[in-house]
């Protein structure tokens, strides 16, 4: 591997994410000056937990980031080698970089407690150690939502967008490296102007979503403007990118509004469907109609609901069955995107609910979305090619194409996909296991798989003393380490982590 095309796309990928500190240095300094009344109240103690644990790694992220750029001045384009080291390492530096506010700050002291809050912001997790949510100052608040909404298309597509220095043959490498699926779907011609357009639309719906939280919060919860405008640029930021930091210990409970659910839901949706659909609304809805992968993952939501609401009022866990099916749609749709918001303690619902939402915690949403998991896609697939294999043990001689969509589907794809899902199920095992062993947790080993499962997937709370109304705060340092390895092979799909081991990388 060439060192220098290394550092100079560290450089870039650092050079950019050293900007997003400026959102909870901003939203610090305004909350900070308001709550000490423009004056004299001001608090110097204040200062320096609000807004001055940002400025520091702000600057070490800039001063690094030049200092590479530098270094390799005069770098060539980037191969896959290069670009799958870069994502895999880059993500842990930036992860590392941004666990400091928490550290500077002094509101999350633990360095390992401090990495697994950061790499669960950046892989879109939602898995929290933090105790009491609501005594943290709302520039650190920000910072998770911030982290969240950075993590949902991934920081390499945004770097694509800002900078052309990586756009190219290397560009496309970094960024079919780090983007969800098996291949780029080019919607413009040149890769940055794809890009573009992924992120101008991720933009417009966090907008959106951002307007109307705003509208019910401001209405309906009677909050100041500044307080509902930033509850809302915090939930939605964690909504789009189906992430699910909240601001409340309770999650969504905590407004009890049906309103503000009803407008999440609609958002996780989005944020877990293909955003080349979304790119697609100029032809009206039918792309997502005749969509395959839309259409089954839609069904799978119904199915999954109508399911769950049968077993709680069947169980008499809530007295009418329209809160059985506010609670079941709610968190049904929550984990089968990946977001991890809840709206009740799921955790102590009857086995067989609890069962449905802990498939879903491996299904996940669609190819090309800022979902987590295995991917409806992916599932389609799997299930396709054992439909296929029974018909070949039949007719052995038969030649049976395998289709999605209107698209053929090479054999090496599903191949890739038969090996995708080995080496998923593969590591949720092997992380349970130690799990078990070192992590911590005492509750059996159906906590023990769901807090792999839900860590892997980019989903957040699992079930018993890591549910949706706790925390991940008692486990041991190594169960906080092991899970946190787990959201990071989870986000970048395992071969970028992985290829980090194999020693063919690092032959010439």
């Amino acid at each position: 591997m060439k060192a220098k095309s290394i550092m100079s796309l560290l450089g870039t990928l650092l050079l950019f994410f050293g900007f997003s500190f400026l959102i909870p240095i901003i939203t610090g300094a305004y909350f900070w000056y308001r709550d000490g009344g423009g004056g004299l109240g001001l608090s110097i103690k204040s200062f320096s937990i609000a807004i001055s644990p940002f400025l520091i790694p702000f600057s070490i992220t800039g001063i690094l980031g030049v200092f590479l750029q530098v270094l390799a001045s005069d770098s060539d384009e980037p191969t896959n080698k290069e670009a799958f080291f870069t994502v895999g390492v880059g993500w842990f530096i930036i992860v590392a970089l941004s666990s400091l506010p928490y550290l500077l700050s002094r509101t999350i002291p633990n360095p390992f407690d401090a990495f697994f809050e950061s790499m669960s912001g950046f892989a879109t997790c939602g898995a929290s150690i933090v105790r009491d949510l609501e005594i943290l100052p709302k520039s650190i608040l920000m910072w998770r939502a911030t982290t969240n909404w950075i993590g949902g298309l991934g920081i390499v597509a945004l770097a694509i967008v800002v900078l052309s220095r990586i756009v190219g043959a290397g560009g496309a490498n970094l960024y079919k490296a780090e983007t969800s699926g098996h291949e780029i779907v080019k919607l413009r011609p040149k890769l940055r102007e794809t890009a573009t357009s992924l992120w101008n639309i991720y933009a417009l719906l966090t907008f959106v979503e951002i307007v109307l939280l705003s509208i019910t919060f401001i209405f309906r919860h009677k909050m100041p403007v500044d307080d509902a405008i930033f509850e809302s640029i915090c939930h939605s930021f964690a909504t789009i990118a189906t992430a699910g930091f909240g601001t409340r210990n309770a999650s969504i409970a905590a407004f009890n509004d049906p309103i503000v659910e009803i407008i999440i839901i609609i958002f996780m949706v989005l944020g877990a469907t293909n955003f080349v659909l979304h790119y697609k609304i100029k032809q009206g809805f039918k792309p997502y109609f005749r969509d395959e992968e839309f259409r089954v993952f839609v069904l799978s939501l119904a199915i999954a609901t109508a399911f769950i609401s049968i077993n709680l009022w069947a169980t008499g866990t809530y007295k009418s069955i329209g809160d059985c099916i506010r609670y079941a749609s709610f968190n049904a749709v929550s984990l089968h995107t990946t977001t991890g918001f809840a709206n009740a303690d799921f955790a102590y619902w009857p086995d067989a609910s609890r069962f449905v939402l802990f498939v879903l915690l491996f299904i996940g949403g669609c190819m090309g979305s800022t979902a987590g998991a295995i991917k409806m896609g992916r599932i389609i697939v799997l299930l396709k090619a054992a439909h296929r294999e029974m018909r070949k043990a039949l007719s052995p001689k038969a030649v049976i194409p395998m289709t999605f969509g209107k698209a053929t589907i090479p054999n090496e794809i599903v191949n890739g996909i038969c090996a995708f899902f080995f080496l998923y199920i593969a590591i949720f095992l092997g992380s349970t296991v130690l799990m078990l062993l070192f992590g911590g947790i005492k509750d059996g080993i159906f906590v023990a798989a769901s807090a792999v499962a839900t860590t892997m997937g980019g989903v957040g709370p699992g079930f018993g003393s890591i549910g949706p109304m706790a925390n991940y705060a008692d486990l041991t340092n190594a169960g906080k380490f092991i899970l946190s390895i787990g959201m990071w092979i989870g986000r970048l799909e395992i071969y970028a982590p992985l290829m980090l081991f194999l020693p063919s990388t690092y032959r010439r």
